[in-house]
């Protein structure tokens, strides 16, 4: 999966190995026989919870909050140009993605069968999809502000 820039990231700030110098920590690791690498494995690369999983599905929220919630601004303002950006509305919208992602993505797993199917790609299709997946993110935020911003 996306384990070489996690494992970049972790040669150049050695977060586990700066862990295992505390004291109780090293103590606690010690007793249940436990390295810092398999708590590294733990920690981000478990496939069932660990934070790459919730990062991810942090991003999937947002983008689908945002995606609820540009089309309703920016119908409003069209009819309403006095609206410059309402709280209400962006934390419905929030509420939305995060009960649509908890239930259709989170609950029933869905994204694991995405990674049996990911690991048979080629390089070139990995790369077209995180092309499009980085382009879908960014523009998500810049309409984002585009719609808050623009003066109808």
């Amino acid at each position: 999966m996306f384990n070489k820039g996690h494992d970049l990231f972790h040669k150049v700030f050695p977060i586990q190995r700066l862990l295992y110098k505390i004291p109780a920590v090293k103590r606690k690791w010690e007793k249940e026989g436990t390295t810092p690498e398999e708590f590294d494995n733990k920690l981000f690369k478990d496939i069932n919870g660990g934070l790459n999983i919730l990062d991810a599905g942090g991003i999937v929220m947002m983008m689908l909050a945002s995606f609820i919630y540009n089309p309703i601004i920016f119908v409003w303002k069209c009819f309403n140009p006095a609206i410059y950006f309402n709280v209400y509305l962006l934390i419905g919208s929030f509420i939305v993605a995060w009960i649509v992602t908890d239930l259709y993505i989170s609950r029933k797993k869905i994204y694991l069968e995405y990674f049996t199917r990911y690991e048979q790609w080629s390089t070139t299709t990995k790369r077209k999809y995180i092309i499009i997946t980085t382009f879908t993110f960014l523009a998500s935020i810049a309409i984002f502000f585009f719609v808050i911003l623009i003066k109808v």
